[in-house]
């Protein structure tokens, strides 16, 4: 028996180190020798924009395109918030955004709504009602985050939970990544 927790990425880590959760999936932590970290993927992000929206006629967008419209950003407690919101940073771009939100599935409802813009991991789009929505390259940088299994540094598994993480491994491998 076990319990499934959806949770950003620091409570997750508070989870782990406190030894409610065996592990985690998630972000890559600090290399700081209290977490070991498996490397499963890398999980590049896209534009996701309205079907009518000026962005959706090219294949590809860059990070500097999204700086004229409003962009719906996840919390910024968030692995996805923290990186987009770095990439912000980094080009120096000023974008306006119309919402922050804690949920991908409520993203992807307000950027079919014409809200704004959103810029999502693949592994995410899944979650989403892609009715009325593009999805868009987006490049200069292409943006990647990290994803494996965290655990307690030197904590042995039990055996259920080494099972569950051997079958999911095997599921990931076959994982075919949208588009």
């Amino acid at each position: 028996e076990f319990s499934v927790h959806a949770v950003n990425t620091g409570p997750l880590l508070e989870m782990v180190r406190s030894r409610e959760a065996d592990y985690g999936i998630s972000m890559q932590p600090p290399p700081d020798g209290e977490f070991h970290y498996e490397h499963l993927l890398e999980d590049e992000f896209v534009l996701v924009c309205p079907t009518d929206h000026p962005l959706s006629r090219h294949r590809t967008c860059r990070w500097v395109d999204l700086q004229n419209y409003p962009v719906v950003l996840q919390s910024r407690s968030s692995s996805i918030g923290m990186l987009t919101t770095s990439v912000f940073q980094e080009l120096q771009l000023k974008v306006p955004h119309s919402h922050e939100c804690s949920s991908v599935h409520l993203s992807g409802k307000l950027v079919s709504a014409g809200l704004g813009l959103a810029a999502l991991p693949k592994l995410v789009l899944s979650q989403l009602d892609l009715t009325g929505i593009e999805v868009r390259k987006l490049r200069e940088p292409t943006l990647t985050r990290r994803l494996g299994i965290i655990t307690l540094a030197g904590r042995s598994l039990s055996k259920s939970s080494r099972d569950f993480l051997k079958m999911f491994r095997q599921r990931v491998s076959k994982t075919r990544v949208y588009p």
